[in-house]
């Protein structure tokens, strides 16, 4: 994923050098006050797929819609994130409630068309006050992708938090930074298998998950960072 950033942020270089400096003042302009941003924007025509986890079909304010919860394999829905009030988000809703199991939490996925994706989980913990006391890993088929999740840790409590996972599919198979994800494809199916794995502290969960088509460019990654 470095990688993609690093090439994203030379093509901008590689553009602004070749203004001249009449237009250069100019964007200094609008970038100070907000009328435009370098940063990415994840275009709705772009998502794949998006899924509000323990939760009904949410329209986000940048159009994107979270479909009702669905394609997931065991777990419990739970809306007790409801009276929080989450930080560090303009869509507190998806991140309001969940899916979670005292087991492995499966979600297998459709995805009919082979090429470049991201795969943007989000989280939030609404409900331990301490780190340590809810860790679980993430994991496509057999390769584990995160390892010891801890909300609280990352970000405390009450606050979105989001990770973003560059993935492709080619030649029947998906691959994670180039290495294959065995058992992660159905190519039969055309469906990708993600599984929040259990451990010892507490239960896995996901409050929402989307898939967006193209690489780290292609999503409100480097906003995200920024906030």
């Amino acid at each position: 994923k470095y990688i993609s950033l690093i090439n994203y942020y030379n093509s901008i270089i590689i553009y602004l050098s070749k203004m001249s400096s009449k237009h250069l003042i100019l964007l200094f302009i609008l970038l100070s006050f907000n009328i435009i941003s370098i940063y990415s924007k994840l275009n709705p025509s772009n998502v794949e797929i998006a899924i509000n986890c323990g939760g009904p079909e949410f329209r986000t304010k940048s159009g994107i819609v979270f479909q009702k919860d669905k394609y997931f394999i065991g777990g419990e829905a739970s809306d007790f994130g409801m009276n929080s009030e989450i930080k560090s988000t303009k869509d507190k809703d998806i991140y309001q409630t969940e899916r979670w199991s005292t087991e492995d939490l499966i979600y297998e996925i459709p995805i009919q068309k082979e090429g470049k994706y991201v795969l943007i989980l989000k989280f939030s913990e609404v409900y331990f006050n301490s780190k340590g006391e809810k860790i679980f890993d993430f994991k496509i088929g057999d390769m584990t992708v995160l390892e010891d999740i801890d909300i609280y840790a990352k970000v405390g409590k009450n606050r979105a938090y989001d990770e973003f996972i560059e993935f492709e599919i080619k030649n029947k198979k998906i691959y994670i930074e180039g290495k294959e994800a065995v058992r992660g494809y159905d190519e039969e199916n055309k469906i990708i298998r993600i599984i929040f794995a259990k451990k010892e502290a507490d239960n896995p969960k996901i409050n929402a998950l989307l898939i967006v088509r193209g690489t780290l460019k292609d999503t409100d990654y480097d906003e995200y960072q920024r906030e």
